[in-house]
């Protein structure tokens, strides 16, 4: 059986990127702190969003806003994703 996560409301469900260990200068940063990513892809968009953004956006938002989901629990993927509310985000990052 395959699963699928919809974010309800005003929420919206955000693809992490970043996760995983790198380097800051001379200062290796863990993968569990990586978690904290503060950008990520828009995967779905909630029913009652009223926003112009659509899924496949690359956004950016505080790295305490939303809520961690670990899609391994539902069978899903391993990748990382946050659940965060439409007036969470602080931007758009566009490509020039």
């Amino acid at each position: 059986m395959s699963a699928k996560i919809l974010p309800w409301g005003e929420n919206i469900l955000v693809l992490c990127e970043g996760v995983g260990e790198r380097k800051v200068g001379s200062i290796i940063v863990s993968a569990k702190t990586s978690e904290m990513t503060t950008n990520g892809v828009i995967s779905a968009i909630g029913h009652k969003c009223t926003t112009d953004l659509k899924v496949g956006d690359r956004i950016f938002f505080s790295a305490f806003n939303g809520a961690h989901i670990d899609m391994k629990t539902y069978g899903i993927a391993d990748d990382s994703y946050r659940v965060i509310r439409e007036d969470e985000i602080q931007g758009i990052i566009v490509d020039v």
